[in-house]
């Protein structure tokens, strides 16, 4: 969700199974609007989600990861990225 202000906060947990497979489970809750004053016009906006990490190689640590997301207003989405986004 975009627009001129933005509060949120997210929370992610990433566990490794073994050397090369791993799963990240990840949430947040935000408000945005077009002021300061307006951030809960617009109601709540909740997300969260799943994802399988796999290590491409054992050399460099280079993840292909797969996420699948939902939030509050029923829209899903996949991902899927080399590398980590943070």
């Amino acid at each position: 969700f975009y627009d001129t202000r933005l509060f949120s906060a997210q929370a992610e947990y990433r566990q490794r199974v073994g050397q090369r497979f791993g799963f990240v489970v990840f949430g947040g809750i935000g408000w945005t609007g077009s002021s300061y004053g307006s951030l809960t016009d617009n109601g709540d906006r909740i997300a969260g989600g799943v994802g399988l990490r796999f290590r491409v190689t054992e050399q460099f640590p280079v993840d292909l990861s797969l996420d699948v997301s939902t939030n509050n207003e029923d829209e899903e989405f996949v991902y899927i990225f080399v590398g980590q986004r943070f």
